[in-house]
């Protein structure tokens, strides 16, 4: 595309370069590139002007409090526990008030792609005391960011001020922006359009990285330095998109070299991709040493080739309404289509809007008619081409079985949202309709005299804008201030009350049990959810929020809450100072739980406002402990609670929902290891249930010297032997023949389950036994 200035007129009809009317003062704009008579401090005003009362008015900022989050459920609670441990903790690596008795260590999730956006909110979060309101400030600022963005990266391709506002304003309230603001760094996406113009800058290649010196080509080097500072930034603040930004840039480069017989376009995409590699990888070191030090932790951030359909693109949801739109039949178009759909693809943010689907169909239609023998009349027909070329390549990567799912068979499967590639394809189709405006104003201008024509294209903007934004956003992406104000406020209440009783550093266990990362709700507890004990607290340890899949976090699939007496005890000993009791996580209300505990602990202490969390104190029942079991057993005890003595390799925490215990395996194959010391029996018998598959076949249970095929009947079976059990560490292995469970409103994936097992009790029955003849002595 051509960037030099333009010699007739400017986008905005300003009079020809050199006429006698007047010669617009070069500024450094104009050496970037952007045409004669941008004016950045002056137009930023006015993008501002236009965003700041349409977001007053969309958001209905007046009901809002910054001190309340704006997002308080699942992933938007993780965001903020990340930014309240980076204030705390200087960053989010480690957290000694997460994970308890151990520190929660989160290097083994790879979020350093988004560092950009952790220290924006550390800078904003230090200007305002808390993390919910560094959120919230971080979010409403995104929409001028995005907005400034969009709106100069438009004008820098000679697009007028009127047709560059309408593509900034309208990008900055696309639905994806208020679906994804539960993560933070999808939803500030303001370093897309600079990646849209880098992509537009490879599409010419030759005249925009190439120039010809002394009969000599040349690489420009101003242009390729700019290239690499917008993937460096974007790589830094969001990995799915400079992942996205590479692979779009691969398929165009390939093009070109296809057709120019050249290496050229090849080579830039290998030096953007790999300066990409190089900056995720400079911000990912922490997860990357962690991983040198402790090895790969596959339970954490695995994903399936399923994911990738479910999170694939649909075409479709490109081109419908909104959810919730305004208009009663647009809301109940968007929901008939949600109904019908197989596939999630987080559908409800791909939306492009009506003004960003005429965009949409205009590029695609201009690439038809270039296939069909049509040339582009100017430099706006070619860049019309280039936009809708672009939009299709991105669908045909991104859509349901695309090229997206052949990369995941060839490997990569961690980037499988690739649904969000709608976030390009909302900038380039929005790009597409200012084209079209300009042509429209420019007639306007030459067919109505002077004051009348800047009146219709003002008005024409203003409903453009207005409109737009009101069609692209719902009452249903608004924040519900008043009902997340009174969760928010209950649960503080409760949280500091509690903190307030216990001494500082107490460490309180939750329930039910919820291991991190994504582990999906557990019956109407939302994933995260735990986050909020962590949130509204200052000085207590919480149990929640250790990494999965290590040593130091699996401790809690040890404990037997469906054993109240038994689980309480274990708490005691480790040196737990009570139970912070969740009712929406478990079916009964955790009424069984509550009969239970009162034997040894008695009645819940506290009780939220809502009713749903309850505590119980256990430091009586830790003193008990203390004060009547040896000191020798109770370390036995210790050891078999924390993994000691045994350990769940591949197995999830026993579901809370009891009243049989049932823990699942997350994987075909897993293993359990059975530490025993000195002096220890050298045999024990174990025993267990096993749910599976209907269609599943067999288990096979391999051991110390022998090996045991356990057939399944309509996916049921046992087995019981007896096992030698030397000091030191045995380990039994199983290996599923068959599918995995067919669970779909459960997140993790269930291959088969072990129901009554009783391998955590070898070695320490004396514990249960001590419970609940306690239990049973204190009993009315």
């Amino acid at each position: 595309m051509d960037t030099s200035p333009v010699d007739t007129h400017t986008a905005d009809g300003d009079p020809p370069v050199g006429s006698a009317a007047s010669v617009p003062t070069p500024t450094r704009l104009d050496r970037l590139g952007f045409p004669v008579g941008v004016r950045f401090w002056r137009e930023s005003f006015l993008v501002v002007a236009v965003v700041a009362p349409l977001l007053t008015l969309v958001y209905r900022l007046w009901d809002a409090s910054l001190r309340v989050p704006f997002t308080y459920f699942e992933d938007g609670l993780g965001t903020l526990a990340y930014t309240k441990s980076i204030l705390e903790n200087g960053w989010y690596f480690s957290n000694p008030r997460l994970g308890a008795p151990f520190i929660a260590n989160w290097r083994d999730f790879p979020v350093g792609g988004e560092n950009v956006h952790w220290f924006s909110m550390k800078v904003i979060g230090t200007i305002t005391g808390d993390a919910a309101s560094a959120l919230n400030v971080y979010f409403l600022l995104s929409f001028f960011l995005i907005a400034l963005a969009g709106y100069f990266v438009a004008r820098y391709l000679r697009l007028g001020t009127a047709a560059a506002l309408v593509v900034g304003v309208l990008y900055a309230f696309a639905p994806f922006h208020a679906f994804h603001l539960i993560h933070v760094a999808r939803s500030v996406y303001y370093m897309v359009p600079f990646a849209m113009l880098v992509l537009l800058w490879t599409a010419d290649y030759r005249r925009e990285f190439l120039h010809t010196e002394d009969g000599a080509t040349r690489w420009r080097r101003g242009r390729v330095g700019t290239a690499i500072a917008v993937v460096v930034i974007l790589s830094s603040s969001d990995t799915q998109n400079a992942a996205y930004l590479i692979t779009l840039l691969a398929v165009v480069a390939i093009i070109h070299s296809v057709r120019d017989r050249t290496w050229r376009p090849l080579a830039i995409v290998a030096v953007l991709g790999a300066i990409t590699l190089g900056t995720l990888l400079v911000n990912n070191s922490p997860y990357l040493w962690s991983r040198h030090q402790r090895g790969p932790n596959p339970e954490v951030a695995t994903r399936g080739l399923r994911d990738q359909d479910t999170f694939a693109l649909r075409p479709a949801t490109l081109l419908l309404p909104a959810p919730g739109h305004r208009i009663g039949a647009f809301a109940d178009l968007t929901e008939r289509a949600t109904e019908g759909a197989t596939t999630d693809g987080e559908s409800r943010g791909t939306a492009l809007g009506i003004i960003g689907s005429v965009g949409l169909l205009l590029s695609l239609g201009a690439v038809a008619a270039g296939a069909l023998g049509t040339r582009p009349r100017d430099e706006s027909g070619l860049l019309l081409t280039r936009l809708g070329l672009l939009n299709i390549v991105a669908i045909v990567i991104g859509t349901v079985g695309g090229l997206s799912y052949l990369f995941a068979l060839a490997g990569f499967t961690q980037y499988r949202t690739w649904n969000r590639l709608s976030i390009f394809i909302a900038f380039a189709s929005l790009l597409a309709v200012g084209l079209l405006l300009d042509r429209g104003f420019a007639r306007i201008r030459t067919r109505v005299p002077g004051p009348r024509a800047a009146v219709i294209m003002v008005t024409v903007t203003g409903i453009l804008v207005v409109g737009g934004a009101y069609d692209q956003t719902s009452p249903k992406f608004v924040p519900h201030y008043a009902t997340l104000a009174a969760q928010y406020n209950g649960d503080a209440t409760f949280y500091q009350t509690l903190e307030r009783r216990l001494p500082r550093d107490a460490m309180v266990f939750q329930l039910p049990i919820a291991e991190f990362p994504e582990v999906g709700p557990i019956v109407n507890m939302a994933d995260y959810a735990q986050f909020t004990a962590y949130l509204h607290s200052d000085a207590l340890r919480w149990s929640y929020g250790g990494m999965k899949g290590r040593p130091d976090a699996n401790w809690i699939r040890n404990v037997a809450p469906c054993d109240p007496p038994a689980f309480l005890t274990q708490l005691a000993v480790v040196g737990f100072d009570g139970v912070v009791l969740d009712t929406t996580g478990f079916v009964d209300g955790g009424e069984a739980f509550r009969t239970g505990a009162e034997p040894l602990v008695g009645s819940p202490r506290l009780r939220s406002p809502d009713g749903h969390l309850e505590y119980f104190d256990v430091t009586r029942l830790r003193s008990k402990v203390r004060a009547e079991v040896p000191a020798a057993t109770r370390q036995e005890w210790i050891n078999a609670t924390l993994g000691r003595s045994v350990r769940w390799n591949r197995f999830s925490p026993i579901d809370t929902p009891c009243p049989i215990p049932l823990r699942w395996a997350t994987e075909r194959s897993t293993s359990v290891d059975i530490t025993r010391g000195p002096g220890a029996a050298s045999s024990a018998k174990l025993a267990t249930d096993f749910d599976a598959n209907p269609t599943a076949t067999r288990i096979t249970v391999r051991g110390p010297n022998f090996t045991e095929v356990i057939p399944l009947v309509e996916g049921r079976g046992r087995f019981e032997r007896s096992v030698p059990l030397p000091s030191g560490r045995t380990t039994l292995r199983f290996t599923l023949i068959g599918p995995k469970v067919n669970a779909p409103g459960d997140q993790r994936t269930l291959w088969f389950g072990l129901r009554n097992a009783n391998f955590d009790a070898v070695g320490v029955p004396t514990l249960t036994e001590w419970a609940h003849a306690l239990a049973a002595a204190s009993a009315p």
